[in-house]
């Protein structure tokens, strides 16, 4: 007989994977309304093993951005008196936050197309695309005195995202799979809005 023709299959213990897609935030709360509402990106690369035929475990690497971010975290008002008063301060509006992050997911296989997941998502702030802008307030007219940028991480804003994850992924070919998942935040993107 052929060896080749009766060689045995072993079942997969690893697997390694690629993700790419948008996400949609809801955002939070602050004095003027809602704030980073809307669509952003991420990527990812996944390394997983299988613990049985229907279940798994893995962790990845992801990085993502948080952008729609309108209203000041950090606004500092002063006023003088001297022969009437002036009001004067600054403010640092974040547009947009860019984070590494770390999700750990346990997966189960209902059949062999749809696979549900849970896990925890640990995320580090590494970059804050940030506007800073001095003015002065006089007789109610507000006069923008500067205006600049930076990509520095303030006190206020927090290093640490974690997040609660739930997923489905179905797979549409061998080596091609869509996942729908909704994330649940643990901790506040910013220490305190003084807003």
């Amino acid at each position: 007989y052929d060896d080749d023709y009766f060689q045995t299959t072993q079942r997969k213990k690893h697997y390694l994977n690629i993700e790419a897609g948008t996400f949609y935030t809801l955002g939070w709360q602050t004095a003027a309304g809602t704030d980073g509402k809307g669509l952003n990106g991420f990527g990812g690369l996944n390394y997983g093993r299988y613990l049985s035929q229907r279940s798994d475990i893995s962790v990845g690497l992801q990085f993502y951005q948080v952008n729609h971010i309108t209203q000041p975290f950090f606004n500092q008002v002063k006023t003088s008196y001297d022969f009437g008063s002036v009001t004067g301060g600054s403010t640092i509006i974040s547009k947009s936050l860019y984070y590494l992050a770390l999700p750990l997911r346990f997966s189960y296989a209902f059949n062999n197309a749809g696979r549900l997941s849970a896990g925890v998502n640990a995320a580090y702030l590494f970059r804050s695309d940030n506007n800073l802008q001095s003015y002065t307030v006089l007789d109610n007219m507000r006069t923008v005195t500067g205006e600049s940028s930076d990509n520095f991480i303030y006190n206020d804003q927090r290093a640490v995202n974690l997040s609660l994850t739930a997923a489905y992924r179905i797979n549409v070919q061998k080596r091609l799979a869509l996942n729908a998942e909704f994330m649940y935040g643990l901790t506040d993107v910013f220490a305190n809005n003084r807003t």
